[in-house]
């Protein structure tokens, strides 16, 4: 196994794995942002197996100035022609979303964030399978916004045409806050994160629960 290319991995960074079931392997996608250094906008993705295990380079948003957290999510729709393969990323301090084209190396900045407050450290994003809302076909992604934040959300993601759209669609969604009825206190904190039960494979529709951990600054 290769040394990645560089000496340090810094607070905030966010690693995700994917698998195109088209190809031999699988990829690790990692992000470094940092607003202290200048390896910030390493995007790194390893790939291959066995001796042929290397890292590259990719590019980074255009645009997006250094951050000190982020979260990535790697996801592959094979319900689209051609299929998509992708990696959404959410920076902290901001509101944009954006999608890392595996196949055209190349970034698209998606539908603004909802809310009351930027994302913040302990931003968490997350894959959470296939559906349909409107009677479009969607990906979803649910967020965590983090720090200073209980929002609790869910992207739905426009996979088709969208033709049949009459009305505003309802591209961010509000899910019931943090630990409403539960814990007195209900923000985020750095540290927080989530996962999804049972993991999401590419074509399995929704997960059934999801676990939230809230982080602390202290």
């Amino acid at each position: 196994m290769p040394p990645p290319p560089f000496d340090r991995i810094l607070p905030g960074t966010s690693l995700t794995y994917g698998h195109n079931p088209n190809e031999p392997y699988g990829k690790l996608f990692l992000i470094i942002p940092s607003s202290v250094s200048s390896e910030y906008g390493f995007f790194q993705t390893w790939a291959g197996f066995g001796s042929s295990l290397n890292w590259e380079r990719l590019p980074v948003p255009a645009g997006v100035t250094p951050a000190q957290d982020a979260s990535i999510c790697y996801f592959y729709n094979p319900f689209r022609i051609p299929p998509e393969e992708k990696v959404l990323a959410v920076f902290d301090n901001r509101r944009d979303i954006w999608s890392y084209d595996v196949q055209t190396r190349s970034w698209t900045r998606e539908r603004d964030i909802w809310g009351f407050s930027p994302v913040g450290k302990g931003v968490s994003l997350r894959f959470g399978g296939f559906g349909t809302v409107c009677g479009q076909p969607v990906t979803r992604f649910y967020l965590i916004k983090g720090e200073g934040s209980s929002e609790f959300m869910v992207y739905n993601r426009l996979y088709g045409n969208g033709n049949e759209i009459k009305a505003p669609f309802p591209y961010w969604e509000f899910l019931a806050p943090f630990g409403k009825g539960i814990i007195t206190d209900t923000f985020f904190y750095p540290g927080a994160d989530m996962a999804l039960w049972p993991p999401v494979p590419f074509m399995a529709l929704t997960p059934t629960y999801i676990y939230a951990m809230q982080g602390r600054s202290s």
